[in-house]
């Protein structure tokens, strides 16, 4: 996901009292980190750690630096997840390390842990002894990852919110897939006219995005019976036609282009079941 860069380059502006030599080498580790050289990164922190073991910051960059160049292996990514929790009981008040430690947490999968330090983070940021001094892609961040983490959870109504406070910070505001996500979301809270709303900003961003025409063709659908839309069901009833196809299309192409395995094989299998619903609703 593309907020992931964003969100760690701007949470290496961390601060703190350190010596002078160990500041020069977390600038040197943060510069590196910048341009992707993690396993550059993680060798400065280390070094760091050893020249004054326990530093705060040394140990966040460390942690995510690790997270960063070792995801593969098992015992780095646990010893990532170690300093993380040092530092959080170290200073539970720094929202940037609660963020951190809620975005590793969301990236392996485990969105229920992940939601208190995300929660946390959340609170922390708008005190107003810090709000003035987040970064506006780091407030974002925050908003953009509890909703995901939330969408995740189930907490639909709970994710609305975070998204939609994500969506006044940039580059949030241009991503389709928030707007995309609103749109499932206001769907699944039985919102559909909310649904056809957002999806029409993710259009406007992304035309030719499969998951945004997958989701018009079956919002569409869902509003072209008049037991849920009285006053307009029959333009849906034709529109949602031209939006199977069009999806249909896209899928096809997708899946024709990309070179995983796993991802052609649900590919085809989507557009498979688009072409079977082409069928059953075309007219005849």
């Amino acid at each position: 996901m593309r907020y992931i860069l964003i969100f760690a380059l701007a949470v290496l502006c961390l601060t703190g009292c350190r010596p002078m030599d160990i500041r020069q080498e977390l600038t040197k580790a943060r510069k590196a980190a910048e341009t992707g050289k993690w396993p550059e990164a993680l060798a400065i922190t280390k070094n760091c750690l050893k020249e004054v073991p326990g530093n705060l910051d040394a140990t966040v960059l460390c942690a995510l630096c690790m997270f960063q160049a070792q995801r593969t292996e098992a015992a780095a990514v646990e010893k990532s997840l170690e300093l993380l929790n040092q530092a959080v009981a170290l200073a539970p008040e720094r929202y940037d390390i609660q963020l951190i430690y809620g975005w590793e947490l969301l990236q392996l999968g485990r969105s229920k842990e992940a939601l208190g330090p995300l929660r946390r983070a959340y609170e922390l940021h708008q005190k107003p002894e810090n709000i003035a001094y987040v970064p506006q892609q780091v407030q974002g961040s925050v908003k953009y990852l509890l909703g995901e983490c939330c969408r995740l959870n189930n907490l639909n109504e709970e994710a609305i919110t975070y998204f939609l406070q994500a969506s006044h910070s940039t580059p949030f505001n241009s991503w389709p897939e928030l707007y995309n996500n609103l749109a499932v979301l206001s769907l699944l809270s039985k919102k559909p006219f909310d649904a056809v709303k957002w999806l029409k900003q993710a259009q406007a961003l992304a035309p030719q995005d499969c998951k945004v025409a997958v989701n018009t063709a079956v919002i569409c659908d869902f509003l072209s019976y008049p037991e849920y839309n009285a006053q307009s069901y029959a333009n849906y009833q034709q529109a949602r036609v031209q939006w199977y196809a069009y999806a249909q299309e896209l899928v096809k192409h997708k899946a024709a282009s990309t070179p995983s395995v796993a991802e052609k094989a649900s590919l085809q299998q989507v557009e498979r079941d688009l072409t079977l619903r082409l069928k059953e609703i075309s007219p005849r």
